[in-house]
């Protein structure tokens, strides 16, 4: 979470008028926007300065779900390669989360959900990938991370032997304060169809 960064997606969203919690698509042609020139030059700039000589680095917003044809177009014109760890969240937990600390709606935030999920899985279509879900990285982070690397074709700068005492004190379970069973959420009728499918 580069604060940088965040807070340059917050810049570029409301200058493309639109908030983390719009249900509706980006303005047609937004990628060449006139409004985002100044804020998508000084992503690069920070991701230059920050990482240019870094073999391996990551981030996390969820902007970056709605964003990522901005942020495709920065690793193709810095030769970077992208590997993207999609995290799924049951949709319920997260609805209920985004409730309790937005005061949206729980019908709103599991479109909210959609929204959100769909864009990363189509923009993420050809390049390396990897979906996990929440539960199994709080539950159990080491298999996650095993097969993160495995499949991503990463070695972990850190063997997660070492790092494991920090990442487990880091990834407490105790952080997902809202648990849904998913068999109940999938037979849920008050679900929307499409969130059940998606997920």
């Amino acid at each position: 979470e580069q604060q940088e960064i965040n807070n340059l997606h917050i810049v570029i969203m409301k200058a493309l008028g639109r908030a983390w919690s719009d249900l509706s698509d980006l303005p047609a042609d937004w990628l060449h926007s006139p409004e985002i020139s100044e804020p998508a030059a000084r992503l690069r700039q920070i991701v230059k300065r920050e990482f240019e000589h870094t073999p391996l680095w990551g981030i996390k917003d969820p902007r970056m779900c709605l964003l990522l044809p901005l942020w495709l177009e920065l690793f193709e014109t810095a030769k970077i390669d992208p590997a993207f760890v999609i995290i799924v969240r049951n949709p319920a937990e997260v609805a209920q989360s985004i409730a309790r600390r937005d005061g949206i709606a729980e019908s709103r935030g599991l479109m909210i959900w959609l929204r959100h999920v769909l864009s990363a899985e189509r923009h993420t279509r050809g390049h390396r990938r990897l979906f996990v879900t929440y539960r199994q990285l709080l539950d159990n982070w080491r298999p996650v991370i095993d097969r993160i690397g495995k499949t991503l074709k990463i070695t972990w700068p850190t063997s997660p032997d070492v790092a494991s005492a920090k990442v487990t004190e880091f990834l407490e379970p105790s952080m997902r304060k809202h648990r849904i069973d998913d068999a109940a959420f999938l037979q849920n009728p008050s679900i929307p169809d499409l969130v059940h499918r998606a997920y």
